[in-house]
C-alpha cells in the first residue's frame, strides 16, 4: 500500500542549512530574485528562519524554499512517472 504524500515527505526531517544543496538553493533564489534587497542577517539567526535583512526577500525565499522542498518529495514518491 502505497503512504499519503504528507506521510512519507514528513518521516524524513532533513536538515538543510549550512549544506552545499542549502548554498545552491541561495544562488538559485538570489538569481531569480536580483531586483530585490538582498543583505542577509548573520548566521546566527538563519536558523530562526531569518535569512534575509529584507522581510519580503525573507518571506519569498520561505515559499520558494517550501516549493522546493515539494518537489523533492514528490521526486522521492515517483510521483513524475
Amino acid at each position: 500500500m502505497r503512504k499519503s504524500p504528507t506521510v512519507a515527505c514528513s518521516q524524513k526531517k532533513v536538515k538543510m542549512l549550512g549544506t552545499k544543496e542549502h548554498d545552491e538553493l541561495l544562488r538559485r533564489f538570489e538569481t531569480a530574485y536580483a531586483h530585490l534587497r538582498l543583505d542577509k542577517e548573520s548566521r546566527e539567526l538563519w536558523g530562526k528562519g531569518q535569512i534575509y535583512q529584507n522581510g519580503e526577500a525573507n518571506a519569498l525565499f520561505k515559499a520558494f524554499e517550501l516549493g522546493y522542498a515539494v518537489g523533492k518529495c514528490a521526486e522521492r514518491l515517483n510521483l513524475f512517472d
